[in-house]
């Protein structure tokens, strides 16, 4: 996809059927065919209540979100998410992740949770979500328990919309309609994109990492955060802010690695080899379970 001037991303639900199947479209391209998480179809029984989000561009979808509230009172999970690749450069994914965050606070919900894939850690942290205990195994793939708290969730205030002004590129955003459950223009994102930098398997570590400091404002942060801490007096242990920022290092450092290694790439492999191992020791179970219905059957008929 090129990048234009002014890219406008449109964030809606999904209520038209074509809404519906470019919806699932989107999430069958990224978990099926792309990461290897699941095989065939990612759908499950979550579906038939979920709201389900798609964000488009030029009529185009090429993101989509699902949400859905749990038992506990006030609770929400957000799932699914997915964006096409050649809109990832594009600013799709903060407006599906605010847009659902905000849907969900709307309809009564008081806190979302989400597992997050391990690369996408810190881009969730920056859009507010927290980290809940250790993470885990999913599908061959790690992921980290996250939520966040849903009152009043809106769009970040003033002239800078889902995120930060980046390197080349800045951010503002426009809310059209009225709340995103009821509007049938949903929310509306316009990109102000610079050029389009080289992909970052073909630049050096090292370079890499210092860009990603600068885009992501860590090296401010970091640098604020020390001294502040430095300035308050010894620990004993590292003060809370310390270690968020250490969490933010170490995230960036592991995707930075996973990308000059093609480790991600290893890991949807071997995603998509353990989902198939799954699907062929199901398939044994059940031919098992068939043989011996049948093999009771014929006994009962004999006696």
């Amino acid at each position: 996809m090129e990048l234009c001037a002014r890219t406008v991303v449109e964030v809606r639900v999904a209520r038209s059927p074509a809404d519906i199947a470019a919806h699932h479209a989107v999430r069958e391209a990224v978990f099926v065919a792309e990461q290897g998480i699941f095989e065939g179809d990612d759908r499950d029984a979550w579906d038939e209540g979920a709201v389900k989000v798609v964000a488009s561009i030029s009529g185009r979808v090429v993101g989509a979100v699902r949400l859905y509230p749990l038992d506990e009172a006030g609770l929400w999970k957000g799932d699914r998410l997915a964006v096409l690749p050649d809109a990832r450069t594009v600013g799709v994914g903060a407006p599906l992740v605010r847009f659902a965050v905000a849907t969900a606070g709307e309809a009564g919900g008081t806190r979302m949770i989400a597992l997050i894939q391990k690369p996408n850690v810190a881009f969730f942290r920056r859009l507010g979500w927290s980290r809940q205990g250790e993470p885990g195994e999913f599908r061959g793939a790690t992921h980290q328990p996250m939520a966040i708290a849903l009152a009043g969730a809106q769009p970040a205030p003033g002239p800078w919309g889902p995120e930060r002004p980046r390197s080349g590129r800045a951010f503002r955003s426009a809310r059209t309609g009225a709340a995103p459950r009821d509007s049938e223009d949903g929310w509306r994102w316009t990109t102000i994109a610079g050029e389009r930098r080289p992909p970052m398997a073909s630049q050096k570590a090292t370079k890499d990492l210092i860009e990603q400091l600068h885009e992501r404002g860590l090296r401010k942060k970091v640098a604020k955060t020390v001294a502040e801490a430095i300035g308050s007096g010894s620990h004993k242990t590292a003060p809370p802010a310390i270690v968020e920022v250490a969490d933010d290092l170490k995230d960036l450092a592991d995707e930075i690695e996973d990308r000059a290694t093609g480790r991600s790439a290893k890991r949807r492999a071997a995603g998509r080899k353990a989902a198939a191992t799954r699907a062929r020791k199901a398939e044994a179970r059940s031919a098992a379970a068939r043989k011996g219905a049948r093999r009771r059957a014929s006994g009962a008929t004999s006696r």
